[in-house]
């Protein structure tokens, strides 16, 4: 690995790009918010009859992001069992992204606050966020293997 600063210990390392991936996480935070604010506003509304997958149009099968769509409206419209069974990566991915950003809010700013619980200001391991994320790229090959079986074997749409 070719570093700037030789300088640095591999922790020091660690935790920028544990705080890269929080900043990603604040300005993906504004972006969804102001996604959000466009949709229900009904400004995204008219691009909704051009809502298809042109792989499934193409090929027939299900494409690995098929059904996300939907299960992030389940999702915000508080029906996460339905957001789960549309495309279960977004349930997973949505619940990792609350938690990692809570646990860094308090990291950084409550960590050696006494009487703070201890797993919440403890900082967060960059590998263990790398193997999260390989868990959830690997959720959505599951599912998009197990919607397409489903489809060509048992002749069941999925979504």
């Amino acid at each position: 690995m070719i570093f700037s600063d030789t300088n640095k210990k591999v922790t020091d390392i660690e935790t920028d790009t544990v705080l890269l991936f929080y900043r990603l996480g604040k300005f993906a935070l504004i972006v969804g918010l102001i996604a959000l604010t466009l949709y229900y506003s009904g400004v995204l509304k008219a691009l909704e009859p051009y809502n298809y997958c042109v792989f499934k149009r193409t090929v027939g099968l299900y494409c690995p992001g098929c059904g996300g769509t939907r299960a992030v409206k389940a999702l915000l419209s508080g029906h996460p069992l339905l957001s789960l069974y549309a495309h279960p990566a977004v349930l997973y991915y949505a619940v990792l992204y609350v938690v990692f950003m809570i646990r860094m809010f308090c990291s950084l700013h409550f960590s050696g606050v006494t009487g703070f619980p201890g797993f919440l200001s403890r900082p967060v391991s960059e590998k263990r966020i790398v193997n999260l994320i390989i868990a959830g790229i690997i959720l959505i090959f599951a599912q998009w293997i197990v919607k397409n079986a489903v489809l060509v074997f048992l002749h069941y749409k999925w979504i």
